[in-house]
């Protein structure tokens, strides 16, 4: 099966005596990682998109549990929320994506719907799956998550690009709308820690 047309989900409950602020680090900053961190990318669409990121930022103090498995969550999140033109800019914040990319380990790439092609994300997803393959040679598999906007302009490529690159092992989520489709992807993160530890527990 190259990609699954996903039935909307309800976004997982919030319990407000048990939230949790997850650690965020936006571009350009950057910061110590304990060494028991799980550190998180949102890779996906920066400009002329829904800011889907801060969904996933308000989202993820919902579950007390997924922070209890980790010393530290950090969120890598590379939309800035002003961009200030200035000399170097955009040189430092291609240096930081690269940088928290390389650190990353759980890679999360959503591509939503909207004017932009978002081509820097079809590269992105192309050398960080083969990365993750690199890095994580046993559990790469569980650290890649890949959600569409059915809107988006370029989906063939992604389920494309993606079966070739995992052998048909990792599944691009398709869901129609910019609401639901982020809450998909929400839902599959928050799974997707939850699998990790127990990986790492057994």
């Amino acid at each position: 099966m190259r990609f699954a047309r996903f039935l909307v989900e309800q976004p997982l409950q919030n319990n407000i005596m048990n939230t949790v602020k997850p650690n965020v680090v936006t571009a350009p900053d950057h910061r110590y990682f304990p060494p028991t961190s799980l550190k998180i990318f949102l890779a996906g669409g920066i400009q002329k998109c829904v800011g889907w990121q801060d969904m996933v930022i308000d989202s993820m103090g919902d579950r007390v549990d997924i922070n209890t498995y980790y010393d530290s969550l950090y969120l890598l999140n590379p939309r800035r929320s002003i961009w200030i033109e200035e000399p170097g800019a955009a040189e430092r914040q291609i240096e930081w994506e690269f940088d928290m990319l390389e650190k990353c380990d759980l890679f999360t790439m959503y591509f939503a719907g909207g004017e932009s092609d978002q081509p820097i994300c079809m590269y992105e997803l192309g050398r960080y799956i083969e990365r993750m393959k690199t890095r994580f040679p046993v559990s790469w598999k569980k650290r890649i998550i890949i959600t569409c906007d059915s809107s988006y302009k370029r989906l063939k490529d992604v389920i494309i690009q993606t079966r070739l690159a995992t052998d048909d092992q990792v599944q691009v989520s398709v869901v129609d709308g910019d609401v639901d489709s982020i809450n998909v992807h929400i839902n599959s993160i928050k799974e997707q820690v939850q699998c990790l530890y127990r990986s790492e527990n057994e």
